[in-house]
């Protein structure tokens, strides 16, 4: 990764870790996911797991070596399927018919 990709990951990370942290403590939610998302508690929970994720890919990317890299994809790859689970669960189920 390129020192080009560390202020926009670093934003959408912290934006990510903010709409999750406000969905957790308030239950808000953009109003683009409103319609979908039937817990919001457990998207957000995904969310601040997918900031973790692109913090690790930003940190072992830019800041580690060779060896380092290949540990913080190992552990970015297992939090973003959970946070994958974790959001697809949270989604509304869809209409039947």
């Amino acid at each position: 990764m390129n020192g080009f990709w560390l202020v926009p990951s670093a934003v959408v990370g912290t934006l990510i870790a903010a709409s999750g942290t406000a969905a957790i403590r308030t239950g808000w939610l953009p109003k683009w996911q409103r319609r979908y998302v039937q817990r919001p508690r457990l998207w957000g929970y995904g969310q601040l797991l997918m900031a973790v994720y692109l913090g690790l890919q930003v940190t072992f990317g830019v800041l580690a070596g060779p060896d380092g890299r290949f540990v913080g994809v190992g552990a970015g790859v297992v939090l973003v399927f959970i946070a994958a689970v974790l959001m697809w669960v949270a989604q509304r189920p869809p209409r039947a018919g």
